[in-house]
């Protein structure tokens, strides 16, 4: 029993080390099904939402006004360092 218990909880680490991997595996499966896109789009849409709330709860920003702004930041600065780099590497060649 305790050999079958072990690898029972190996299995359950590997599915859900790899959960992630098995939807995207699965929602490919259910757009490549041209008879029920039904499905793909309403799973597609149950893991967005899954995936908001989560990170959402993760970085403290609660809301969608809260989410945008958060993500707004992200990207600004995301686009202000690109700039310096930029800046600083036609400086380096204007040398």
């Amino acid at each position: 029993m305790c050999h079958t218990r072990a690898e029972f909880k190996l299995a359950m680490r590997h599915c859900k080390a790899a959960e992630e991997q098995l939807r995207a595996d699965a929602r490919a499966s259910q757009l490549a099904d041209k008879h029920n896109q039904k499905a793909f789009w309403n799973g597609f849409s149950k893991d967005n939402c899954r995936k908001v709330t989560g990170l959402a709860n993760k970085v403290g920003a609660v809301g969608a006004q809260e989410i945008c702004v958060m993500w707004n930041n992200q990207f600004s600065n995301l686009y202000i360092a690109l700039m310096m780099v930029i800046n600083q590497s036609m400086n380096s060649m204007a040398k």
